[in-house]
């Protein structure tokens, strides 16, 4: 049995659809790991300046 045109299409429209939403996952994957590096960035600055700080007002 021979397919239509039409079936062809949503077929295509359907994977460039799942393809869009698997690139959309990606970069929000991506921006997530980011964020995430960023805050252990800042976060262990800030825990060395409290160190710091703390050896300052012990000595």
């Amino acid at each position: 049995m021979q397919r239509g045109s039409g079936d062809r299409l949503v077929e295509v429209i359907g994977e460039r659809s799942a393809h869009q939403e698997d690139h959309r996952s990606a970069n929000a994957q991506q921006e997530a790991r980011v964020k995430a590096y960023d805050e252990r960035t800042i976060a262990g600055a800030g825990a060395t300046d409290a160190d710091a700080a703390g050896h300052r007002l012990r000595s």
